[in-house]
């Protein structure tokens, strides 16, 4: 009895279990059905992410605001908004219009509209202001350089603004006076630039580039032309317009120097010292002199100039080209004299020696010679009882001016460029120092030689002397002989 009731009682069990087992077969035996291939997403991404002015020095990067969906920059004041080439970033797989690194105008609102993969798209909208603030205060140190004119913080080394002659070279030295700094370019120009914004003022127009630093005086601007050229030029020096012009038979590598209502400046090839009027440009009198690309002097009623006609000084008479006296035969002059105290500082081209003269009578009172002959064109320059140039040898040297004794020398500097003297501090552009390449400007002390702050950045490729607005104050060592 107990053993029926147990078989009945399991039963079931066994009942359950089959249906398990042939479910699971059915199941088994039936395929697995393939699903259906789905769409790839394309992507909605649209946004630009990065958005900068990489060509400019310091490079300046905007600022995105991703909700409103507009881009705003400041660059330096100096900069020419109406061609500014954008470097953009934006999300993967989209592109933009107009494309990336493509020059637009500035000045006024720029849209750029991204499309996304999925061709749905976002308008952007660029504007770009100029900063308003120029320096940390009203000094300024100037330089022309390979590309353009820049202007630097003489205290910090910042770059204060910077003006572009589009690739080309800055040709001469800085004139500055009144807030303006003129110079002239490459690209066969002369310029007048706004000293506290690099904003242009005027340009004017040359046959060649010209290599002859401009000189104002009452408001006239003097300089010689370029290559193919061959004039004398003179123009009104806040608004460029030209005054007159002077014909003569050669390029004019010299620059002008202006003293007593006359315009005194050399030919190159014809070898010949002109002396005109300031205000017509008329000839006064001419003297076969020099091929010299320096400047005249003009101190204590004499125009001191280099006679290469003949090899050495040449002191003329400055009212009407009698000569006063020669010195130093046999030599060649290139760099332009500097007088201080009643003494004529000149650079001797090729036996690399600076000379000190008697400004009356031409006597040599002392002389000093550097390791290199040759290539010694350096314009001298004084202050604070010492005298200043950069030899051949490319070292910079500073010299008891009365006797002509070595305080300290200092390499590598241009060879070809002159420092300037202001407030105790010495600036010059040097390839390297003590072995180092850093071609910079550097402020030195003017006693010891010690290296206080370089401005520039190791591309820096300066062509001309340095010029300083500090306090008020002007600071120049022009080749044209006229500010030294």
């Amino acid at each position: 009895m107990k053993a029926h009731f147990h078989l009945r009682t399991i039963m079931p069990y066994f009942f359950i279990i089959g249906l398990i087992s042939v479910w699971s077969c059915k199941t088994a035996d039936t395929p697995t059905p393939t699903p259906t291939p789905g769409t790839t997403t394309k992507s909605s991404a649209k946004d630009i992410t990065k958005f900068s002015f990489a060509a400019l020095s310091p490079a300046v990067d905007a600022t995105i605001d991703a909700t409103a969906k507009t881009i705003s920059a400041t660059v330096p004041a100096a900069t020419d908004l109406t061609k500014l080439v954008p470097t953009i970033t934006i999300s993967d797989k989209a592109t933009i219009s107009p494309a990336t690194g493509i020059a637009q105008d500035f000045s006024k609102e720029v849209s750029y509209t991204v499309t996304a993969e999925d061709a749905s798209t976002q308008v952007y909208k660029v504007t770009v202001k100029k900063d308003a603030v120029v320096g940390t205060g009203s000094n300024f140190l100037y330089v022309g350089e390979f590309g353009g004119l820049t202007a630097y913080d003489p205290a910090t080394g910042k770059q204060l603004w910077k003006f572009s002659t589009n690739s080309k070279d800055v040709r001469t030295d800085l004139y500055l006076l009144d807030g303006i700094v003129y110079f002239g370019s490459d690209e066969n120009k002369m310029y007048a630039v706004d000293a506290k914004t690099g904003t242009k003022k005027w340009e004017f127009q040359t046959v060649g580039a010209p290599v002859s630093s401009p000189v104002v005086e009452k408001g006239i601007l003097y300089f010689g032309g370029g290559s193919g050229d061959n004039k004398v030029y003179a123009l009104d020096a806040a608004s460029g317009a030209k005054k007159w012009e002077f014909s003569v038979a050669s390029v004019i590598q010299s620059s002008p120097t202006v003293a007593d209502g006359i315009v005194y400046i050399t030919s190159f090839s014809d070898k010949t010292l002109f002396a005109l009027d300031a205000s017509t440009g008329s000839l006064k009198w001419k003297y076969a002199s020099s091929d010299s690309k320096g400047g005249v002097c003009v101190a204590n009623g004499l125009v001191i100039v280099s006679d290469n006609n003949n090899k050495g000084l040449l002191a003329l008479e400055a009212a009407t080209g009698a000569v006063k006296w020669r010195a130093v035969g046999g030599s060649l002059f290139v760099g332009s004299v500097t007088v201080s105290n009643d003494i004529v500082y000149a650079s001797n081209y090729d036996k690399a020696t600076l000379h000190a003269l008697d400004i009356k009578t031409g006597a040599e009172k002392w002389k000093f010679a550097t390791t290199l002959s040759g290539s010694f064109q350096s314009s001298p320059i004084t202050g604070n009882g010492l005298v200043y140039f950069v030899g051949g040898d490319d070292y910079l040297y500073a010299l008891d001016a009365a006797t002509g004794a070595k305080k300290w020398s200092l390499n590598s500097f241009k060879q070809f460029l002159g420092p300037v003297f202001a407030n105790g501090i010495l600036y010059a552009s040097s390839t390297n120092i003590n072995g180092t390449y850093d071609p910079r400007i550097h402020a030195l002390d003017a006693a010891t030689g010690a290296r206080k702050i370089a401005m520039g950045t190791n591309t820096t490729d300066s062509r001309t002397n340095p010029a300083l607005w500090i306090d008020g104050k002007v600071y120049m060592s022009s080749s044209s002989g006229a500010v030294q």
